[in-house]
C-alpha cells in the first residue's frame, strides 16, 4: 500500500505554500479498525509494515526527492531479514546510511 501526503496549498492570498509540518508515522500501521474487509473471506488482522519513504527537499515550486529504505542483509538460514535501526538514504548517485 502506498499513502501520499499532499504537502503543497494556497494560502490565502492565493500563493502556492508547502506545508512543512512534521509527520510521523509508525512502522506498522494497523487497517483492521477501519477496513471495510472483515469478514470470513478476509483477514480481520490487517497490518502493513513500512518498506520505504519518499521525501521531497525543496519549496511548492521545485525541488529535490530523495529516498529511505530498510537495509536488508542475507542470512543462509534464514533468507532475507531487515534491520530495524539501519536504513539507506538513497540521494541519486549516492547512497548513505542513516538511522531510523
Amino acid at each position: 500500500m502506498s499513502i501520499h501526503l499532499k504537502r503543497v496549498t494556497y494560502n490565502n492570498q492565493g500563493f502556492l505554500t508547502l506545508n512543512t509540518a512534521f509527520v510521523s508515522y509508525p512502522d506498522i500501521l494497523d487497517m483492521s479498525t477501519i477496513s471495510s474487509l472483515r469478514s470470513d473471506d478476509y483477514p480481520t488482522d490487517i497490518k502493513y509494515k513500512l518498506s520505504g519513504v519518499i521525501e521531497h527537499i525543496g519549496s511548492a515550486h521545485g525541488g529535490h526527492y530523495v529516498a529511505y529504505r530498510p537495509l536488508f542483509t542475507h542470512n543462509h538460514e534464514k533468507g532475507m531479514s531487515q534491520e530495524d535501526e539501519k536504513w539507506l538514504l538513497c540521494d541519486d548517485s549516492k547512497i548513505s546510511y542513516v538511522h531510523k
